[in-house]
């Protein structure tokens, strides 16, 4: 009988050049350890190899994703199913959540005498601390200096202070809330005023609401 580990190594993040649902992707360093049960066996017998990949799932709340996809193919594989490694490798590489860790790339330009300018807009779903602080670092591991606004709502029953306090942590220029229809409904969308007193008690005052966008979504902004 042979027993398997799987652990994953983050190597990097890097845009792709190209039209795509997202265009941010992250290398990542997949470890296979196999090693015989069988009674005395040491663990010097054990073998490893790694590989490379090029994925479209993005972030450390990822790696376990990962990790578990590739362990269930190995098992499939050692159970007689047929599972070449280049289709194990496709299969990952292709995998991809929208509205996890998606970044797109908006091109704009002033005027067509002058060359593009890439604005980057990047959706996710992070509702809990520990998600909401995963992207707060992802986002300044890949963009350490540029300038970032946060368009923030959430619902009523998360952890709204642990989850901004988690934001923080990009240091936003600007921070805009707004609420959006959670289950067809807006009632339990949290209030855009209350998010925002929440992220900076002492701003309460500087708080103003932007604007009003049909019957339900008000939106609140601060400037940090």
């Amino acid at each position: 009988m042979c027993c398997l580990q799987v652990q994953t190594e983050h190597v990097g993040y890097h845009l792709v050049d190209q039209w795509s649902s997202s265009v941010l992707r992250e290398t990542v360093r997949v470890h296979v350890t196999a090693a015989d049960q069988q009674a005395g066996t040491s663990s010097s017998d054990a073998t490893q190899t790694s590989t490379d990949l090029d994925m479209r799932l993005v972030g450390p709340a990822q790696q376990d994703n990962i990790q578990t996809a590739m362990a269930a193919c190995l098992q499939l594989r050692q159970q007689g199913w047929k599972l070449p490694d280049a289709a194990v490798r496709t299969g990952l590489q292709r995998a991809w959540l929208p509205g996890r860790m998606q970044l797109l790339r908006l091109d704009t330009s002033v005027s067509s005498t002058q060359a593009a300018q890439h604005v980057y807009l990047l959706l996710d779903g992070a509702h809990s601390p520990e998600s909401a602080s995963n992207l707060a670092s992802t986002v300044r591991k890949i963009f350490p200096s540029v300038p970032v606004a946060l368009v923030v709502a959430m619902a009523q029953d998360k952890e709204h202070r642990a989850v901004l306090g988690a934001f923080r942590q990009i240091e936003p220029c600007t921070v805009v809330f707004t609420n959006v229809n959670i289950a067809g409904s807006s009632q339990r969308a949290a209030a855009p005023g209350t998010l925002s007193c929440l992220l900076h008690p002492r701003l309460r005052a500087h708080a103003y609401y932007a604007f009003t966008h049909t019957h339900t979504h008000t939106h609140t902004s601060l400037q940090l």
